[in-house]
């Protein structure tokens, strides 16, 4: 699949980031909205003061202002997106930060999915504003997206930008992609309701370590290494758990265990490639 990049940031924009981000946060309710300006691309959203729930999607508008030049401007013309969104809140504990996580989807007039690509990143219509409540610096997602993709595996690319909901600053959000399959996303096979035997039933499977109910997820055999009392579950992803059948979700908890002596490698045998320099 294509080799896409994850932003490149510097340690000093972070800093400055970090910096002004504070500043404008602090500051931002005593001036007016329409001279708020940023060096980040811009993020405007609109649902004309309808809220914004855990689903079903509220239908708004958005538009991106990111100007090759200079700074962004609450009332400049949008150059990168100007449309049709449908925006729920995400995660759990998260919503009920001062920073909400938002998940959202482009859309045509018609309400159907739209692929368009913001920022540079690839087509797509699922769209994640991730909160940076719970980290201050601003670098802890996008380092780990980097990290994991300079091993050679896929990792969601990821913008810095400033939100402006229904006319109100939001702060600095991660802008990413939502974790799915596709080919521009996460490209392993479509898996469909009647792959149930041979290659076929190997996947594409995506699951997670999550929230969970009895229906939707599976009891991991390993338990955290500091923590061997406690109990870890897999929780299906794509497809949803209400979108497999029996065997292609018995097939999961068949091969999970025998991925632990695919991996499995004595210590010395790593830390020839892991040391605490590369690590710093």
């Amino acid at each position: 699949m294509p080799n896409f990049k994850v932003m490149q940031v510097s340690s000093k924009h972070l800093f400055f980031i970090l910096i002004i981000g504070v500043i404008l946060q602090g500051k931002l309710s005593a001036q007016s909205i329409n001279n708020f300006s940023t060096d980040l691309p811009l993020v405007i959203i609109n649902t004309n003061g309808k809220p914004i729930y855990d689903e079903p999607k509220t239908t708004g508008s958005m538009k991106i202002i990111s100007n090759s030049e200079g700074l962004n401007h609450f009332t400049d013309q949008a150059n990168n997106y100007d449309g049709i969104i449908g925006i729920e809140l995400r995660g759990s504990s998260s919503q009920g930060y001062p920073q909400k996580p938002y998940l959202f989807e482009t859309r045509n007039s018609d309400g159907s999915n739209l692929n368009v690509s913001l920022l540079g990143l690839p087509e797509e219509n699922d769209w994640i504003l991730l909160s940076n409540y719970n980290d201050k610096s601003f670098m802890r997602n996008i380092l780990g997206y980097q990290l994991f993709e300079r091993l050679g595996h896929y990792a969601p690319r990821a913008r810095l930008v400033d939100v402006i909901l229904n006319n109100e600053y939001q702060g600095i959000y991660i802008l990413t992609e939502k974790l799915k399959r596709g080919k521009n996303r996460v490209d392993i096979a479509n898996l469909k309701e009647e792959d149930i035997e041979g290659e076929e039933l190997t996947g594409g499977y995506i699951f997670k370590i999550d929230y969970w109910n009895n229906n939707d997820s599976w009891e991991s055999p390993y338990h955290p290494i500091n923590h061997p009392d406690f109990n870890v579950h897999f929780v299906f992803h794509d497809p949803d758990w209400d979108e497999l059948v029996y065997q292609q979700k018995i097939i999961l908890k068949i091969m999970l265990p025998l991925l632990k002596t695919h991996y499995t490698a004595p210590i010395s045998q790593m830390r020839h490639k892991v040391t605490p320099t590369l690590l710093i």
